[in-house]
C-alpha cells in the first residue's frame, strides 16, 4: 500500500473522476431541458399552494408548478423594464 494516493486521476467505474476533488462542482444538470437541481427550504404554507396548483393545473408535479410560477415572474419582470 503507498503513502501517498494522486487523487486527481482517481475514477469511478463509468463515471469518470469525482466531483469536487479539483474545487467546488457545479450543480448536476438533468437531460431535460437543462434543468439544474437545487435544495430549498420552504414555508409549509408556500409549499401546500404549489401543490395545490400542480393538482388544478396542467403541471404535473410541485416543481413544475413552482417553476411555472418563477418563470412568469421572470416575465413580469421584464415587461415592467
Amino acid at each position: 500500500m503507498r503513502k501517498e494516493y494522486d487523487l486527481e486521476r482517481l475514477t469511478v467505474k463509468r463515471r469518470g473522476p469525482l466531483p469536487g476533488l479539483s474545487g467546488i462542482p457545479e450543480a448536476p444538470k438533468t437531460e431535460v431541458n437543462d434543468r439544474v437541481q437545487v435544495t430549498l427550504t420552504l414555508d409549509r404554507d408556500v409549499t401546500a399552494f404549489f401543490e395545490a396548483q400542480a393538482q388544478q393545473s396542467d403541471a404535473r408535479t410541485f416543481t413544475t408548478a413552482v417553476n411555472q410560477a418563477l418563470r412568469q415572474y421572470i416575465a413580469d419582470l421584464h415587461s415592467c423594464n
